[in-house]
């Protein structure tokens, strides 16, 4: 984040935090990691930051916020702060994926205002999952959190597009991981387009 700052020494300066900045600048983020808690360091800052800048601004004004994605999932929890602060920001937030969004990448994606991905990318669903063990009490608590977290993670993905529940529910009969190519998520309606096009 030091590149944000102003009255950097420019000599003191490493060439990848100029092109840090540079890409900052050009509203860029980068989601290319596993969902974790750090996560959060390196992605909401920089939203909220925009925001802030953008904030005297009509919002048909903004230029969006392009968020690259590139990760497999991760962190149901982490994922949801990213996908809240997707939702609150003012400044457009636009996805862009160039190679996977899978599982929790998938639902981030689909916050997005638009959504975009390579042409020969993938995107990935599957249930949610966890570590359980514990008495039988502790364990039905779990598998009630468990479809708390499924319900929110399914409505991510049928609100945002032509899925419905009933084709979730046939791929978690199948119980293997859902693999979306390029047209078919043109098709479903989880994409607006390629990357490709985009200028």
């Amino acid at each position: 984040m030091e590149f944000i700052l102003e009255g950097l020494d420019e000599s003191k300066v490493s060439w990848t935090d100029k092109i840090d900045k540079d890409l900052y600048t050009s509203r860029k983020v980068y989601l290319n990691e596993y969902i974790t808690q750090y996560s959060f360091n390196n992605i909401i800052p920089l939203i909220e930051h925009i925001n802030l800048i953008d904030d005297e601004a009509d919002v048909e004004y903004r230029n969006p916020i392009e968020l690259i994605i590139n990760s497999g999932g991760g962190s149901f929890h982490d994922g949801i702060a990213i996908i809240t602060a997707i939702k609150r920001s003012r400044t457009p937030v636009y996805g862009l994926v160039y190679s996977y969004a899978y599982s929790m990448g998938l639902a981030i994606l689909e916050a997005c205002d638009k959504r975009y991905l390579g042409e020969l990318g993938s995107l990935l669903y599957h249930e949610v999952m966890t570590e359980t063990d514990g008495n039988g009490s502790q364990m039905k608590r779990t598998q009630k959190e468990l479809e708390r977290m499924q319900n929110i993670y399914d409505n991510l993905i049928t609100n945002n597009s032509k899925v419905t529940q009933k084709m979730l529910e046939e791929q978690k009969e199948k119980i293997n991981d859902w693999v979306i190519g390029y047209e078919q998520a043109l098709e479903l309606g989880l994409i607006d387009g390629s990357v490709e096009d985009l200028g």
